[in-house]
């Protein structure tokens, strides 16, 4: 059996050699004694440097590599900078990444620090994403990094960001799924996902009639969330009360300045329970406000809200309105709705209000008539609703008011 060559081979071999030594260490250690009655200097010891923090070249070659990995699907090399804390969130966040139509990353670096007592080094940063053919321009999302020292390099330890940026970094939803289509991206979770099929063709349905009405160029491809909870609308600041009211939102996301630079859809988790009718004419409305963007920032909000309901029943045969908005009509409507009523206890009411205001224009002016007060109003910025009021008196003979007063009689004559 052979042995180990540094280990001696029994007990002879051990008592020989010590044998041959001892007569050679005992006079050098008497002439090292004789030479000298003072105790030989010590070897200096290393000084501790304590903890060292990322440098800002580190930080750029690993969040490069990071970039580099996310636009080209390379998961092993996203894997290589990445911690053991945070891995398997890190990692699951890339697939649905992965999934995507990413066509560029950027990281913009605000702030690197060690962090107390520690040996972590902390990383702030926007990291863009732009999502091929759907985001016209990167859109930013806030995060933290700790990075900490593995392998002769450094890596991500953990990757901290706000939850209620869900829409501007939909792949953080949890337990994101992906469906992607040439006009739509759908992100699902694991309890939504088995309506996929449903929502990708309610939706190209409901993108198909948004583009037919709409008359000016606009980029109409979409991103759509579907969360099976309320969480994400939670985190973005929503109450329950307010959610339950709710049957979608389309809301902007931003690029690193805070600047809008498109939109998003979320549906509201109640209406995966919805009717394809009821589905599809919310998407319409949803996709209606992403048509018109920038436009309804120059609209008071009855005029954006009255447009989105408008386009999403426009050209059906039956249509809904809010029982509030009818009982309302009985008493006599006398002014247009206000803003904070779309977002009160009673939003129906104020939505049917404002949709057949504009249901009354193109009644008594002609068809699309809706799409002139939306270009008139982008033409002039008309924000504010006295100069709005004096506009629509000027151009169609009603003022805001007496506008809010026929839509009742309409309401009223439709619903008798």
């Amino acid at each position: 059996m052979p042995t180990d060559p540094a280990e001696p081979s029994g007990p002879v071999h051990r008592v020989r050699l010590l044998g041959l030594l001892l007569p050679l260490v005992l006079p050098l250690v008497l002439v090292a004694t004789g030479c000298t009655s003072s105790a030989p200097d010590e070897p200096a010891q290393e000084q501790d440097p304590g903890p060292i923090a990322a440098s800002e070249r580190d930080v750029k070659r690993l969040l490069a590599r990071r970039e580099r990995a996310i636009e080209h699907g390379r998961r092993a090399i996203f894997a290589e900078t990445v911690g053991r804390r945070d891995r398997d969130g890190q990692l699951a966040w890339f697939g649905v990444l992965d999934r995507l139509p990413v066509a560029d990353v950027e990281h913009d670096v605000s702030g690197i620090r060690l962090m107390p007592d520690s040996q972590v080094t902390e990383v702030s940063l926007q990291m863009t994403v732009r999502l091929r053919g759907f985001d016209l321009k990167p859109v930013a999302a806030s995060h933290v990094l700790e990075l900490v020292r593995a392998g002769g390099g450094w890596r991500v330890a953990r990757d901290r960001f706000a939850r209620s940026q869900v829409m501007s970094a939909p792949w953080t939803m949890a337990d994101a799924r992906v469906r992607v289509t040439d006009d739509v991206v759908l992100l699902l979770d694991g309890a939504s996902e088995e309506q996929a099929d449903r929502l990708v063709r309610l939706a190209e349905e409901a993108l198909a009639a948004t583009r037919d009405q709409v008359p000016f160029d606009w980029h109409d491809r979409v991103v759509v969330l579907a969360p099976s909870s309320i969480t994400p609308l939670r985190n973005e600041g929503y109450q329950v009360e307010q959610i339950k009211r709710l049957g979608g939102i389309a809301v902007e996301v931003d690029n690193r300045a805070g600047k809008p630079v498109g939109r998003r859809v979320l549906v509201v988790p109640q209406m995966l329970d919805e009717s394809d009718d009821a589905l599809r004419t919310l998407l319409r409305h949803e996709f209606a406000h992403v048509a018109i963007g920038e436009r309804d920032r120059a609209l008071p909000l009855w005029v954006s809200e009255g447009m989105a309901e408008w386009s999403s029943w426009d050209g059906q045969l039956s249509f809904r309105i809010a029982t509030s908005a009818v009982n309302a009509a009985e008493r006599g409507i006398r002014k247009m709705p206000e803003d904070a009523a779309f977002r009160g206890t009673d939003p129906g009411r104020a939505y049917g209000i404002a949709w057949f205001a504009l249901r009354w224009l193109e009644d008594e002016h002609g068809d699309g008539t809706p799409w002139e007060v939306l270009e008139l109003a982008r033409r002039n910025r008309w924000a504010d609703e006295r100069a709005f009021s004096k506009a629509l008196e000027k151009r169609w003979g009603v003022s805001t008011d007496e506008l809010a007063q026929r839509s009742g009689d309409l309401i009223d004559d439709t619903f008798e």
